[in-house]
């Protein structure tokens, strides 16, 4: 059965869970397409938060549907940036969809 889902900046202090706390930022590239079919733990663009540069990676198997975000452009906290498919099966239930890791470039 696939999923949907949407996501934000994960905020890099409160990595939670599920990654449903965002923060204001600003995309610097995506890594992947619209159409991209991604694999586990893939880094799928760069984002800055508060001056710091981290890679956003995606930890589960997914389809990249649409990006919302272009490089260059500055997220507020509640913006989307992208829009995601998967099958219910290939869902880390319990531990982070998403996560960020600190980039040097």
């Amino acid at each position: 059965m696939p999923f949907y889902g949407h996501i934000g900046i994960p905020d890099p202090a409160k990595q939670s869970t599920f990654g449903s706390e965002y923060v204001s930022g600003t995309v610097c590239d995506w890594s992947v397409s619209e159409g991209t079919f991604t694999k586990p733990e893939q880094r799928i663009g760069t984002v800055d938060v508060a001056g710091r540069r981290y890679g956003l990676i995606i930890c589960f198997p997914a389809l990249i549907e649409k990006l919302y975000a272009v490089a260059g452009s500055a997220v507020a906290g509640d913006d989307f940036i992208l829009k995601w498919i998967a099958d219910g099966e290939s869902i880390p239930y319990g531990r982070a969809y998403f996560r960020l890791e600190a980039s040097d470039a």
